[in-house]
């Protein structure tokens, strides 16, 4: 495998033998590199937990984690299925942002209180694809909202 090194001391003697060789020679060392080896590997974004409850009328703040520190922002859409009533919570809107040298965020779910009696509610929130991360396991969370009425 060709470094950087190598081909510094390949293109110095060549340049020195044959200046315009050294030229034309560049491209294709280049392309020869491991091109990985200055590319950072991306971190994996996860949730901490796969399940989480909480009463009516309470928060609920669903933990996003990487498993190292990135030096970039990373963004994390994600989507939500339900058989609450869109009305019955107000959450953090897609997609979620992680801050450059931070390994976690925070969805917040906000349920709201209503005099209803009804059965609990669940949401299910799973992560998509995000940008400078991979995803990791787990990826969907079962929020459970239990009414108080």
């Amino acid at each position: 495998m060709y470094t950087l090194s190598n081909i510094s001391t390949f293109l110095t003697n060549l340049r020195t033998q044959i200046p315009f060789g050294g030229l034309l020679v560049l491209g294709f060392m280049l392309a020869a590199c491991d091109s990985n080896s200055d590319t950072p590997e991306l971190p994996t974004a996860s949730f901490t937990t796969t399940e989480q409850e909480v009463s009516e009328g309470a928060s609920a703040e669903l933990i996003v984690q990487l498993n190292e520190v990135f030096s970039e922002d990373i963004l994390v859409p994600f989507t939500i299925t339900s058989n609450a009533n869109p009305d019955d919570y107000v959450i953090t809107p897609s997609p979620l942002k992680i801050s450059a040298d931070s390994t976690t965020a925070v969805i917040e779910v906000s349920s709201i209180d209503d005099d209803l009696t009804e059965e609990p509610d669940t949401l299910f929130v799973s992560l998509d694809e995000p940008t400078n991360a991979v995803l990791g396991d787990p990826l969907m969370l079962r929020l459970t909202v239990i009414d108080n009425d």
